[in-house]
C-alpha cells in the first residue's frame, strides 16, 4: 500500500453517440492517504458562533408560527452556519436577520421572508451523516490485481461501446493497466466480479504538471466472458452520464468506498457549494479511499448523471468532513470523447503530494 495512487482514499443506451456535458442547471474521489494532520492542525475552527441579543417578549397567546419556529432554527444553527464560513471562507460569520417582537404584520412577513431565503441560499448547510449503504451497481473499487485491498473509487460511464470508467486522475499511475475494477462491491462481495484496466486517460494539464483542475481520469476495462458470450461492464451494471457542475445549493447524493478491505460503500446526500474555485461539500467519514467516488444528481425521478467526483483541491481535501470535486466542463468532455472511441492512451504522472 505504499503505492502513489492511494486515494482520498443507469441506463444502458449503447448506441448512443459520444455524450454532451449537461449544463449546470439540468437535472450530478477522495484525497490522497497521506499521513493525516488534526483537523486543527489543518485549518483552525472556531467552535462557537456569534451570539444573538436575546429578544424581549411580548405577551401573546402561546401560538406557534412559522416566523418562531424559524426564528429558533436561526437561533440553534447560526453557531454551524459561522463555523463553516469561518472555516471554510475565511470571512465573519454572516449575520442572519432576526425578527423583532412587536413588529407590524407587515415587518413580520419581511422578516419571515429574509430568514427563509437566508437559510435557503446558505452555502454551508448542517452537515449530514453518512452511513453505509447498498451499493449502485456502477459504482466500485480500485484495486492493484490480484490484491484484496482496495484503494480509489470510481464509477461507470454511459459510452458507445459500454466499457469507459471514471474515477480520480491521482489514483491512477502510469497506463494503469496493473489496476481492475469491481462495481458493486459490498463488505467483500463482487456482484460483477473484476474488470481489467486496458487504458487511461487524462487531461493535457495533469499529464504536464498535474493542475488540481483536471484531477480526473476515464479508463477503459476489458470485456469478460458471461455466459458463454463477451459483456462490456455496461452492459451488466449501467452507466451515468455526465452532467456539468452542480451549482450552489444543489444537493448532490456522493457514494464512495473508505480504502481497505471489506468495507461497505459509503453514501451521502449534501448540499454543494464553491470554495477556492472548485464545488465542495460537508460531510463527515470521506477518508482516504473516496477519491474518485462519483457526484450523482436526480432528474425525472432518476439518480443517473455524474456532476463531479471526490478530487481536485487537496486532491480531494485535506479534512474527512470536507470534500473537494474538479469542475466538469469542456476538459471532462473532450478527454471522455477521446476514451470512448478508443483512442491512443496515456501514461499518468505519480500524483505527489497533496499539500495538506
Amino acid at each position: 500500500m505504499d503505492r502513489a495512487r492511494l486515494g482520498h482514499a443507469g441506463n444502458r443506451n449503447l448506441g448512443v453517440g459520444p455524450l454532451r456535458l449537461l449544463p449546470a442547471g439540468a437535472g450530478a474521489y477522495r484525497r490522497r492517504l497521506p499521513t493525516r494532520r488534526s483537523a486543527t492542525s489543518v485549518r483552525g475552527m472556531s467552535a462557537s458562533g456569534p451570539s444573538l441579543p436575546a429578544q424581549r417578549r411580548t405577551p401573546r397567546p402561546r401560538r406557534v408560527t412559522l416566523l418562531a419556529l424559524v426564528s429558533s432554527a436561526v437561533l440553534v444553527a447560526s453557531p454551524v452556519l459561522a463555523t463553516r464560513a469561518g472555516t471554510l471562507g475565511g470571512s465573519a460569520p454572516s449575520r442572519l436577520p432576526v425578527p423583532t417582537a412587536g413588529s407590524s404584520q407587515s415587518a413580520r412577513g419581511s422578516a419571515r421572508a429574509s430568514l427563509l431565503a437566508a437559510l435557503r441560499a446558505s452555502s454551508h448547510p448542517p452537515q449530514p451523516a453518512t452511513h453505509p449503504s447498498p451499493p449502485p451497481s456502477p459504482v466500485g473499487v480500485l484495486s492493484v490485481a490480484g490484491s484484496p485491498y482496495h484503494f480509489c473509487s470510481a464509477s461507470v460511464v454511459d459510452s458507445p461501446q459500454g466499457d469507459v470508467v471514471l474515477t480520480a486522475a491521482h489514483c491512477v499511475v502510469g497506463t494503469g493497466r496493473d489496476l481492475v475494477f469491481v462495481p458493486g462491491y459490498d463488505r467483500g462481495r463482487e456482484p460483477y466480479g473484476s474488470w481489467q484496466v486496458t487504458a487511461a486517460y487524462a487531461a493535457p494539464a495533469w499529464l504536464r504538471h498535474r493542475d488540481p483542475a483536471d484531477d480526473f481520469a476515464f479508463l477503459r476495462v476489458a470485456a469478460r466472458d458471461v455466459d458463454g458470450r463477451p459483456t462490456e461492464v455496461q452492459q451488466l451494471t449501467g452507466g451515468y452520464r455526465l452532467g456539468g457542475p452542480p451549482p450552489a445549493a444543489a444537493r448532490v447524493t456522493v457514494v464512495a468506498y473508505a480504502a481497505g478491505a471489506g468495507h461497505a460503500p459509503l453514501r451521502c446526500a449534501p448540499w454543494v457549494h464553491w470554495a477556492h474555485g472548485y464545488p465542495v461539500f460537508d460531510c463527515a467519514g470521506y477518508p482516504g479511499g473516496t477519491s474518485g467516488g462519483p457526484w450523482l444528481s436526480v432528474a425525472a425521478g432518476r439518480t443517473d448523471t455524474i456532476r463531479g467526483i471526490i478530487a481536485g483541491f487537496h486532491q480531494g481535501g485535506c479534512r474527512e468532513d470536507t470534500s473537494y470535486s474538479p469542475t466538469f466542463g469542456s476538459t471532462v468532455e473532450a478527454v471522455y470523447e477521446l476514451a470512448a472511441r478508443a483512442g491512443p492512451p496515456e501514461s499518468l504522472p505519480p500524483a505527489g503530494p497533496s499539500g495538506c
